[in-house]
């Protein structure tokens, strides 16, 4: 029984010291000197992965992305109003319907319950005074967006989505 005791002390010791080794791929028990399965071979290095960069049309899709992000971006900044630039698409929204007679004149209302009506043509610029839902302006100058108004002897500029037209 001393003798079995001792056996199984050798070979506990022994595999906590010198570990088998198995290949990872046929399981065949390496020697300690083995540093590959002869069974299996050297391992084959990987393939190169070759540094080829991008194809043309990936080139030409990520920039024509990046050119169409910058216009938005622009488009929203400078609060600019595509459809004067498209053909076929000029907004009619805010233009009398038909040819006014000789004698009328065109006259804009507010369209909300409340405009702001500002220093400057900008959603930045400072706001002069606000007008109520209904209020008729004379309209001096049109711009893209914003135009210049008078009421009430007072002259500042509006977004134009905020009116709608009056023929008098």
């Amino acid at each position: 029984m001393a003798n079995l005791k001792t056996t199984s002390k050798a070979l506990i010791s022994r595999s906590v010291n010198n570990p088998q080794k198995y290949c990872t791929v046929c399981k065949y028990q390496l020697s300690p000197k083995d540093l590959f399965c002869p069974g299996c071979g050297p391992p084959s290095l990987p393939d190169e992965d070759p540094d080829e960069g991008l194809s043309i049309g990936q080139t030409a899709l990520r920039i024509a992305l990046i050119l169409l992000l910058f216009m938005i971006i622009v488009v929203y900044k400078f609060d600019m109003d595509l459809r004067s630039y498209l053909p076929g698409f000029q907004s009619t929204e805010n233009l009398p319907v038909g040819k006014p007679a000789e004698d009328a004149k065109v006259v804009y209302l507010v369209a909300v319950p409340q405009a702001n009506v500002r220093a400057s043509g900008s959603p930045d610029a400072k706001i002069i005074f606000i007008l109520e839902k209904g209020a008729t302006v004379v309209v001096l100058q049109q711009g893209l967006r914003w135009w210049q108004v008078q009421f009430g002897g007072r002259i500042g500029w509006i977004s134009s989505d905020l009116l709608m037209p009056k023929v008098e």
